[in-house]
């Protein structure tokens, strides 16, 4: 079954439409998302509580590995 050609151009204006919204929706739960990591990344590394990983350098700015050692970087050939 064919839709007359002025139902079929409001039919797909609508689908676009539909699909402009979705990606509009979508957009801003990503961005939400996105918001949310940033303030629990905030939240936690500002709360004292909670150890956080992140690399640990010594003096001369050598990483340590976990264990407390020296992180040598490989020879360059």
């Amino acid at each position: 079954m064919e839709l007359p050609q002025e139902e079929a151009e409001d039919v797909r204006a609508l689908l676009l439409l539909l699909v402009g919204t979705l990606e509009r929706m979508v957009s801003a739960l990503m961005k939400l998302e996105i918001i949310r990591m940033l303030e629990r990344t905030r939240t936690i590394s500002h709360n004292s509580a909670l150890p956080i990983d992140f690399p640990e350098y010594d003096a001369a700015g050598n990483l340590l590995d976990l264990e407390g050692g020296f992180y040598f970087p490989p020879m360059a050939s």
